[in-house]
Order: C-alpha cells, then sequence, then structure tokens
C-alpha cells in the first residue's frame, strides 16, 4: 500500500500497512489535523490542505463545499482562517470537530464536480452555497463574485438554482446577495471597495469601465459624475498567499 505522507491520510491505514508505527505516527514528524487524519508536520497548513484533509475524513458520505471548493475551484475568496467545509449526505453524520464546518443538505449529482481527488461542488452551487452561509453580507457577494468572474457564469445563474431549493437555510437574503454580485468584479478587494460605496450610499457603479486615456478599465465608475474606484493588490517575492498588501485609490475621470 502506498501513502503519501506530504498530503494528508489516515493513519490507521497507514499503521495497517506497516508504513509507519503507532509511536512515530504520534511523534514530531507528523501532525494530526482531524481524527484519524494526519500530515507531516513540516507541510504549511493553508485552506486547500485543510481541504483535502477534511474530504478524507468524509469520503463517501459527503462532499466539499463553501470556501473549501471555491478554493479548490481557483475562486479563492474566504476570510483569513476560513475554515474547511463540508456537506454532509442527508442521513450521515458527522460530529462535530475543530476546524472543520459541517453543513447537511442536498446536493444533486450534477451540482458536484471532482478536483485533486476530492469531489466537491460545482461553482455555481458552491457560489450559491456561499450566498447564504457566509457570515457577513459583504463577504457573501465577494464569494458570488470571485466565483462568477472565475467561471465566468451569469449571477441570474444562481437565482436559477436557489429556485430547486425554495425555503432552505439563508435563502431569504439570496436576492439581495445578487442583486449586489457583479461578475466583472476581478478581486474581492475590487468588491469590497465597491460594496463600502454602494452600502455606504452611492449609486450603483458601472465596473470594468474604461475610460479614455486610461490603461486599464477602472474597477468602480459613475461615468455621469466622471469619478471612479480602482483597487490593486500585490504580493511581494517574500509574501506568502496569506499575506497580501492591498490599495485602492479614486479620482476624476
Amino acid at each position: 500500500m502506498t501513502i503519501d505522507i506530504n498530503s494528508p491520510f489516515r493513519g490507521s491505514a497507514a499503521v495497517a500497512a506497516g508504513v509507519l508505527t503507532p509511536g512515530v505516527l504520534r511523534g514530531p514528524r507528523f501532525r494530526r489535523l482531524y481524527p484519524d487524519i494526519y500530515v507531516a508536520a513540516r507541510r504549511e497548513l493553508d485552506l486547500v490542505l485543510w481541504s483535502l484533509a477534511a474530504y478524507l475524513l468524509v469520503e463517501g458520505r459527503g462532499v466539499l463545499a463553501g470556501w473549501s471548493a471555491a478554493e479548490l475551484l481557483g475562486a479563492s475568496c474566504g476570510p483569513l482562517g476560513a475554515p474547511a467545509t463540508v456537506l454532509m449526505f442527508p442521513g450521515r453524520q458527522r460530529g462535530r470537530c475543530p476546524g472543520l464546518a459541517v453543513r447537511r443538505g442536498t446536493v444533486d449529482p450534477d451540482e458536484t464536480t471532482w478536483r485533486r481527488g476530492c469531489r466537491i461542488t460545482r461553482p455555481v452551487r458552491t457560489a450559491f452555497d456561499l450566498a447564504r452561509w457566509a457570515p457577513t453580507l459583504v463577504e457573501k457577494v465577494v464569494a458570488v463574485d470571485a466565483l462568477a468572474y472565475r467561471h465566468r457564469f451569469a449571477i441570474d445563474a444562481v437565482r436559477q438554482l436557489a429556485g430547486r431549493y425554495l425555503g432552505v437555510y439563508g435563502g431569504a437574503e439570496l436576492p439581495r446577495v445578487c442583486a449586489l454580485a457583479n461578475r466583472l468584479s476581478e478581486s474581492p478587494m475590487e468588491t469590497r471597495i465597491r460594496l463600502a460605496l454602494v452600502l455606504g450610499g452611492l449609486p450603483v457603479p458601472v465596473v470594468q469601465h474604461r475610460v479614455v486615456g486610461s490603461a486599464a478599465p477602472t474597477g468602480s465608475t459613475w461615468p455621469t459624475r466622471r469619478c471612479c474606484s480602482r483597487s490593486s493588490t500585490t504580493a511581494p517575492s517574500t509574501s506568502t498567499p496569506s499575506a497580501r498588501a492591498a490599495t485602492w485609490n479614486g479620482r476624476r475621470c
């Protein structure tokens, strides 16, 4: 039996296969992530690694969803420290576990796909879920924007999917989330700036509007008022994915 100790693995399987002894598994070389799920201690813990471990924990009983699914779909949008998220199938149980968000509900087979050996919710279903599950209105819209931009689906696709799940938890806020979302928003920071302005009382802006004389489209523009805002995110070579500097500026057009 081949076990990659650089990826999450079941400790009981490694011991049964003779790859590791119980003493080595409990020693400093390995880190326990979830019950019976381990990884090499030298590995940096990020949402992808936690998500791979979470799937191993619930494999066959649920799928990765929420911020875990968004991360594996290339639409990272979770706040710092966002937990791995699993959606358990009806009738399947998974108790509370530190570092793991457990959701329960129905997911149709056509709403799932595979990434890195894990069954996860598809982009539109992930947006639908995060529009209900994220803790704040801003984070809900950030998630929908990020997924819609990365996977090029219309916001109406989220509204249409909601028709399958009338009365679900968090569904009451979906219309407002979808009304504020914009699939042209290129980054979570851009979405947050736009929402700060709109929720602060400004009219809804035109997103990615081209201004004469500008090398690139602006983040948010009010053409009739000749005003715009732009966000930029830079990641110096010494930074980690979780340590980014973000700036924004506003100007007259």
